[in-house]
């Protein structure tokens, strides 16, 4: 909680490329520790929301999105012409623009709100309540990764569920979560969601090729 705070109150100026990432994965481990919080709370009278972050965390993906495109294409300049990388830098211009329009909006009130509400239902959260998350969370992943095939979005799906897990076990070790033999795995996956990510690109760029 601390470490998203400390980067939304950075001002522009301040703000390094490598923030963008750092925010989404500190959103990501307030997200998995809130469905832990809701999954395991005895005294829960509602669900504890992160919709506040939502709108914050697209805008940082979509800046994070353009900044590896731009990485990968680093590697195929004879590929990408001077007009492209123009227009991709363009574009991450503008969506670091719409990215600090936002950030002017953020409410930190809410999300202290939030910490507190968080803080006092984790005193109700027994080992064996997340031992019986992370068996559940265990449970989907296995179901997924037994599948002789996945769609895109059961791809999306596992990697989500995976870092989550991670997350989790960070706060309460699990002996049946092996983190180092899943951290090729998550490299692997994380590639495969670049690959994704500079496809979407590459198929606009040579589109626009065939119609010229």
């Amino acid at each position: 909680m601390n470490s998203v705070k400390s980067i939304l109150r950075k001002p522009k100026k301040e703000f390094s490329d490598k923030d963008f990432h750092r925010l989404r994965i500190g959103i990501k481990k307030i997200r998995a520790v809130s469905a832990l919080i809701n999954s395991c709370a005895t005294n829960l009278s509602q669900p504890v929301s992160t919709d506040s972050f939502n709108d914050i965390f697209a805008h940082a993906g979509k800046v994070r999105d353009l900044q590896i495109e731009i990485s990968f294409f680093k590697k195929f300049r004879k590929f990408k012409s001077p007009h492209e990388t123009k227009d991709m830098r363009a574009r991450l211009k503008n969506a670091k623009k719409v990215f600090f329009r936002l950030k002017t909006t953020w409410n930190e009130d809410e999300m202290n709100k939030n910490y507190r509400i968080v803080s006092a239902l984790s005193a109700s959260v027994t080992d064996e309540s997340i031992r019986h998350y992370i068996n559940g969370e265990n449970a989907a992943i296995s179901n997924l990764l037994e599948k002789k095939h996945l769609e895109r979005q059961q791809l999306h799906d596992l990697r989500k569920k995976l870092k989550e897990l991670n997350f989790v076990t960070q706060i309460q070790p699990a002996p049946q979560y092996k983190p180092k033999q899943l951290k090729a795995f998550q490299k692997l996956l994380g590639d495969w969601h670049d690959s994704v990510v500079f496809e979407k690109d590459l198929k606009k760029i040579t589109t626009e090729r065939v119609k010229n």
